[in-house]
């Protein structure tokens, strides 16, 4: 049951934040998408409820899929680097996946697949490196803690 609160959460997190960028994106190029994208049909006045509905289902197939590619299972048969990649390329491929499917934008234009791979690349690559150095600094508090309790029972 923990587990499943837990997916829940980090849904509601990942959610949350592209909630967050899309409210953005739709105030900054929502009329001058809202004919190319069906996520801003209502260009700078809102995010439909379809579009609403297809970024909560992107955000548990992403929870998922990071749960499933940092289960303790595959800690221990994969090493972290290789887990990293294919986490990369499956989120990706449900990302293409969904563009096509939902008709977020048409799969003849270049510009908006250019602009999806950079903020794609950009926001694994700076939540990866913040859940590195998250994990980093936990590591180093469990470290000092060990070593004190190690003193102490001297």
């Amino acid at each position: 049951m923990k587990k499943i609160f837990q997916l829940i959460n980090e849904t509601v997190l990942v959610f949350g934040l592209l909630m967050l960028v899309f409210f953005i994106l739709s105030l900054a190029i929502g009329d001058s998408a809202k004919d190319a994208s069906s996520l801003f049909v209502y260009g700078s006045d809102s995010i439909s409820s379809a579009a609403i509905f297809q970024l909560l289902m992107l955000s548990l197939c992403v929870t998922i899929l990071n749960a499933a590619v940092n289960s303790n299972f595959m800690i221990k048969i994969m090493p972290r680097i290789p887990r990293l990649i294919i986490l990369f390329v499956l989120i990706f491929m449900i990302l293409v996946f969904m563009i096509l499917k939902f008709q977020w934008f048409s799969a003849d234009q270049q510009l908006p697949w250019v602009l999806t791979a950079i903020a794609f690349v950009f926001s694994f690559t700076a939540s990866t490196v913040t859940v590195f150095l998250k994990e980093k600094e936990e590591n180093k508090k469990m470290t000092e803690a060990l070593n004190s309790f190690q003193k102490s029972a001297k």
